[in-house]
């Protein structure tokens, strides 16, 4: 057996900004368990999704308030570092198939049911049952099974080396559910509030509104702080807002950038800013004439004003993107600067064929260059907000952009990836991908061929023999040199084509009451609350 050298994930440095605001208005009244000094609440703009691990589509919706509950075997910390939770330790075979994880014993679920390697088995069977559809199982590539050792060691077995498998085992949707409440409830489970190993179980659930925690004393681990924990869905940021300044919500998820310096001034509250391992690009439809073009493709990365809206519409917090990956992720490289220059993007389009018609529009061979932009409203910091800015950008060189917001990531899945139609719909979609479980493999597999929607969230059916080729080889690869070298290769390929249009890298901007602490944002949205609590004034 060997043991894994693990890379370090290097999260952005980010100055913490003590802010402060005063919203006047009152929404709706506390309950007397939020009015309670031991209980602290959370509001954030996304909807909480199910209680089902395997139904995780994003970071806040869907990992963040599981956290709570459902432990994985491994964890990825704030920094990047990899770390043991219901695993203890881990091994892998020679040839990189077998992997043996020792779990943590004496650990039960919040009903009293044992936690051991059936469990693991049982929840690893769900996971690859085609029937369940688990959501992120695209993340555990070559994964095709377990078997129990004994009590407390588990095997878990793959078709090829897979190097980053204990670190995906931390994602999210990794969470080890109660075989028992799997047997009784199915693909129900979601809707229920089922029982985890973690420090916090589930007392209330509204499925899309809010639920309601409360700390267990039967934890194996450090207990949590508060003894109970809201997190509630407030898609509104004015109304967020108000409510932080009533006390409704002890902590906001997310402050809006735009309203960063009216807030400045009042001492009652504080921001901190918090990394982000996303990345904001636009998806263009390879298979449409137009977007198969690298002619037309380089013309819209070169229309767009990053660094301008990232000042005017992100107050400075964003990076421009330099590559198809997320600063500070392994094997990140600055492969390229995206300058903006309209008038090289015109010569480009003209190149290309399609010239300005006295309306201002691009035409070719008599027909309007149309698209529709489709983004989410309200699932990443302004998201709008950016897809209406690029839309003028466009416009200004002549394409008829219309934009379409659906809602939040969920939405625009379910018509941009999900749907076997959008080979012919898709035009142009923004997507803010990251890097899950802080490793790059899940954005690298973005631009595969195997990935291209609906078997994958490959959009743009974006395809290169050599690219797909590398990302298999630095999938299979254990030396962490010598795959940050293919990952180099990898960015380059991507941008060289132009496979996307690539925009900018955002931070969370996360408000607090000031007498609010312990709150430790992560870059996945994986934010830790358990510490969570209120200090005397």
């Amino acid at each position: 057996m060997r043991r894994l050298q693990h890379s370090r994930y290097g999260a952005l440095a980010r100055r913490v900004l003590i802010l402060g605001f005063f919203i006047v208005g009152v929404t709706a009244a506390l309950s007397a368990a939020q009015a309670a000094d031991e209980t602290l609440t959370v509001g954030m703009m996304a909807e909480v999704e199910g209680m089902d691990c395997t139904k995780n589509s994003s970071g806040l919706a869907g990992d963040f308030p599981k956290l709570l509950v459902f432990e994985r075997l491994t964890d990825v910390l704030p920094s990047g570092e990899l770390q043991p939770l219901l695993a203890t330790s881990w091994e892998v075979s020679e040839d990189g198939l077998t992997w043996t994880f020792y779990l943590r014993e004496g650990v039960v679920f919040h009903d009293g049911t044992p936690f051991d390697a059936e469990v693991v088995k049982a929840n690893v069977d769900r996971w690859l049952d085609p029937n369940v559809r688990f959501q992120r199982l695209r993340h555990f590539g070559p994964l095709t099974g377990a078997e129990v050792v004994d009590t407390y060691t588990i095997k878990l077995l793959t078709s090829a080396p897979f190097p980053i498998l204990a670190r995906v085992l931390s994602d999210g949707g990794a969470g080890m559910h109660n075989p028992e409440e799997i047997d009784a409830w199915g693909e129900d489970l979601g809707i229920y509030e089922p029982t985890g190993t973690g420090p916090y179980r589930i007392i209330e659930h509204m499925p899309r509104q809010m639920v309601r925690y409360e700390r267990w004393n039967g934890y194996w681990g450090e207990p949590g702080e508060a003894k109970e924990l809201v997190i509630r869905t407030i898609p509104d940021d004015y109304s967020r807002l108000a409510m932080l300044s009533t006390g409704e919500i002890d902590v906001n998820l997310y402050v809006p950038m735009p309203l960063r310096e009216a807030v400045e001034a009042d001492p009652n509250f504080k921001l901190l800013s918090s990394p982000s391992s996303r990345l904001y690009t636009i998806h263009l439809n390879h298979l449409k004439a137009e977007y198969a073009d690298i002619r037309v493709r380089e013309a819209l990365n070169l229309a767009v004003d990053r660094e301008l809206i990232i000042d005017s519409i992100y107050g400075g917090f964003a990076l421009p993107a330099r590559s198809m990956l997320s600063e500070g992720v392994t094997g990140w490289e600055p492969v390229a600067e995206f300058v903006y220059d309209p008038a090289r993007a015109q010569s480009l389009l003209e190149q290309a064929g399609w010239l300005l018609g006295q309306d201002g529009f691009l035409y070719k061979d008599g027909e309007r260059f149309t698209a529709t932009l489709i983004a989410t409203k309200g699932g990443y910091p302004m998201d709008d907000q950016l897809a209406q800015a690029v839309g003028e950008y466009f416009r200004a060189i002549g394409i008829d952009v219309a934009i379409r917001t659906p809602g939040t990531y969920g939405a625009i899945r379910e018509i941009t990836i999900a749907d076997p139609e959008a080979r012919e719909t898709n035009e142009m979609v923004q997507y803010c991908f990251g890097a899950a479980h802080g490793d790059p493999s899940s954005m690298i597999r973005t631009y595969t061929t195997e990935a291209w929607s609906p078997a994958g969230i490959n959009s743009s059916f974006y395809t290169n023999t050599e690219y797909d080729q590398l990302a298999a080889e630095q999938a299979a690869t254990f030396d962490p040199v010598e795959r940050d070298r293919i990952l180099a290769q990898l960015q380059q390929i991507v941008v060289d084509d132009y496979a996307v249009v690539f925009l900018l890298q955002p931070s969370f901007l996360v408000g607090l009451r000031q007498n609010v602490e312990g709150f430790v944002p992560h870059p996945m949205e994986y934010h830790r609350i358990t510490k969570l609590t209120r200090v005397e004034e």
